[in-house]
């Protein structure tokens, strides 16, 4: 059985006088309808924890909450992401505890882009030493997480120690990363993208009744799960459909550079609130509902952007299963990847932009661009 993971070829043609051509070839191969056939809710949950290597906690807990859905009776519209009354009685999750490994895994994911991942693409040397020193801390627990995120956040992310008392708009207003890493020679602009591709609603801000509407339409049409659209087009997902309101990134939306900068200037962002975010419990990464009897479905915002899982269950067990992972969204066919490089003209640096842009939307599988003479 292949990888549930897949692999993406980004094919970008170009020719003398002609945009650039892009072509996404995606092996994703969804298979989550045959991995979790017949399956337990149970059995459902731990596998998706464990087949999928990247976010494996947003996605046990996409697969959880889904299959609670399923068999529970309709909301009702003030109880957003409160999954109290979802669960099978005498076995009630801890949703909120779940929501908790899920931000540290966001943040140990923010971290390793920022500290490793970015660096390398900037020619600057990577810092594993902090890397380990925030895992070491993850295994302690949220709250010793957050003390080493601030420690990092403040030598790497920040011109200086954040002010206290804690306010998001004070941390936003204090981040000042590394010019070193947002230098236009570490990441070129691809000049000509406008936001056309808009964004994905965070779950605290998503109308359920179009996730709902979404979920079911997964589950009708499994292919529309390798190409899913938002409101009749294609969306980005992530840290800066998270932030595109923070004042610090209005300058980098507003004009004609491409989002590069951006996606990485909201990850420092989501970074430097994470240590706040992390001494409490959250209750806004969770989205579920049931859509149906025996139906149901799941919304976890991620470090990489919206995960969906949409199950149908018949007799306890799983009949069948699908997910729209964040990399659908941010590597569909007209999708933000491709918009950020179809208005390209004629450039040298087309490979290095392509894969700066690949990057920053951080894909959950294996990639590699290759450029065609057309």
């Amino acid at each position: 059985m292949p990888s549930p993971e897949g692999h993406l070829t980004l094919h970008l043609y170009q020719s003398a006088g002609s945009q650039v051509r892009v072509d996404v070839v995606s092996s994703r191969p969804h298979l989550a309808d045959r991995l979790f056939q017949n399956k337990t809710p149970d059995q459902a949950a731990e596998l998706a924890g464990r087949v999928f290597t990247l976010c494996g906690r947003a996605q046990r807990l996409a697969a959880a909450a889904a299959c609670a859905a399923a068999r529970s009776s309709p909301l009702s519209p003030s109880s957003h992401s409160s999954l109290s009354s979802l669960s099978q009685k005498g076995n009630t999750p801890d949703w909120r505890s779940w929501q908790q490994a899920v931000l540290v895994e966001t943040a140990l994911e923010h971290a390793w882009r920022l500290l490793i991942d970015w660096p390398a693409q900037a020619g600057l040397p990577p810092d594993m030493n902090q890397l380990r020193e925030l895992r070491q801390a993850a295994t302690k627990g949220s709250q010793a997480l957050a003390d080493v995120l601030d420690t990092v956040r403040e030598r790497i992310l920040l011109a200086g120690p954040a002010p206290p008392p804690y306010t998001p708009q004070k941390e936003r207003n204090a981040i000042s990363p590394n010019p070193a890493l947002l230098s236009k020679t570490a990441f070129p602009a691809l000049a000509g993208e406008n936001g056309e591709s808009g964004f994905l609603p965070p779950v605290s801000l998503l109308d359920p009744a179009e996730a709902s509407a979404l979920a079911w339409h997964a589950l009708e049409e499994p292919a529309f799960c390798t190409r899913p659209i938002w409101r009749g087009q294609p969306v980005e997902t992530g840290a800066l459909a998270r932030q595109q309101h923070c004042p610090l990134l209005a300058n980098l939306l507003a004009g004609p550079e491409c989002r590069v900068h951006a996606r990485w200037l909201a990850r420092c962002i989501e970074l430097a609130e994470l240590p706040a975010r992390l001494r409490q419990e959250p209750d806004d990464l969770l989205l579920a509902r049931p859509l149906a009897e025996n139906h149901g479905y799941a919304w976890v915002e991620t470090a990489r952007g919206a995960l969906l899982h949409a199950v149908h269950l018949e007799q306890g067990r799983v009949a069948a299963y699908r997910i729209i992972a964040p990399t659908d969204w941010n590597f569909h066919p007209a999708g933000p990847f491709a918009a950020g490089l179809a208005t390209l003209g004629e450039t040298s640096g087309l490979a290095a932009a392509a894969q700066a842009l690949a990057l920053s939307l951080d894909p959950c599988v294996s990639y590699q661009v290759e450029v065609i003479d057309a």
